[in-house]
Formats: C-alpha cells, structure tokens, sequence
C-alpha cells in the first residue's frame, strides 16, 4: 500500500479485467482461475484481450455458479 492504496500489476490486471464484464458477470484472470480450482464455481473462457497497460493478450474467464 502506498498512501492507504493498492498498486502494481496484479491491482492493474485485476482493475482491467472486471472492466470487461458486464453488470451481471464476474469475470477473473487465468490467475484467479487457477486459484479457484476446486471450488465447484463453473468457469469458462470469456476469450483474449488486450489489456490497456500489459504487454500480450490476456486469456479471461466467466464465473458462474
């Protein structure tokens, strides 16, 4: 934290990443996928994007219930 504020990349990915969904979705990084393995949540792909400020294409995923 830098003055009561998160930073770095993961805040940045994860900021960008739930910019893409919808109101109604909730859509997470390979990253959070993988941590989720397990938990009975249906995760799809939401497909590859470019990410403002990352380099390479992103791979997103839809959480569901």
């Amino acid at each position: 934290l830098v003055s009561g504020y998160a930073h770095g990349v993961a805040v940045h990915t994860a900021a960008r990443v739930v910019a893409l969904a919808a109101a109604d979705q909730v859509y997470v990084s390979s990253t959070t996928r993988d941590l989720l393995g397990g938990s009975g949540f249906n995760i799809e792909p939401a497909g590859s994007f470019e990410l403002k400020g990352l380099s390479g294409p992103r791979e997103v995923f839809r959480v569901g219930a």
